[in-house]
């Protein structure tokens, strides 16, 4: 399969979003955060970030942080999106919080 883009998703209530053309140019990048109450809000953060997915994405998404205060909530919002790509046949790869920090040249 040939890649359009390439995705990267760090979820969190604020979810970042990313997606690069396979030369590196960056085609879209934003940040997703809904409104309300939960659960209706995790349910339309988690649609939206699935929605800007295309079939033809490579993705990747940030592994889950196990030092979260808000491990619960925020695990919640993973599942959620890994399961909805899953459930469109979007194959996904996880990347470990720390490779992240690495790759962006952050602390770690």
């Amino acid at each position: 399969m040939r890649f359009e883009r390439f995705v990267g998703i760090d979820p969190s209530l604020r979810t970042g979003f990313v997606a690069l053309s396979p030369l590196g140019e960056v085609i879209e990048a934003k940040e997703i955060e809904k409104e309300g109450d939960d659960p209706a809000r995790m349910s339309e953060l988690i649609q939206a970030v699935v929605d800007s997915v295309h079939d033809t994405d490579f993705v990747a998404i940030e592994g889950f942080g196990y030092a979260s205060q808000r491990g619960f909530l925020l695990g919640g919002i993973g599942w959620g999106m890994r399961m909805e790509l899953y459930r469109r046949g979007i194959q996904y790869i996880d990347v470990a919080p720390s490779l992240v920090k690495k790759f962006a040249g952050a602390k770690g």
